[in-house]
């Protein structure tokens, strides 16, 4: 999915760079819960994954929206 989503939006210029990374350190830590019972995140790495996914579900947003 990654991968797919750097070729069609990121690199075409369609999404800012900076999405991608968003993308990325969500899906690491996605993986960690399901998969590391050890896996206790810090409190600020939780407030800045909320933070990061409001930034790329809005710019998400406006890109399907503009795509209409």
């Amino acid at each position: 999915m990654r991968r797919l989503f750097g070729q069609h939006l990121i690199k075409s210029g369609k999404l800012a760079p900076h999405l991608a990374e968003i993308l990325a350190e969500e899906q690491d830590d996605r993986l960690l819960a399901d998969y590391d019972v050890l896996f206790y995140p810090e409190l600020d790495r939780v407030q800045t994954r909320v933070a990061d996914a409001e930034v790329f579900l809005t710019a998400i947003k406006v890109f399907v929206e503009n795509q209409m």
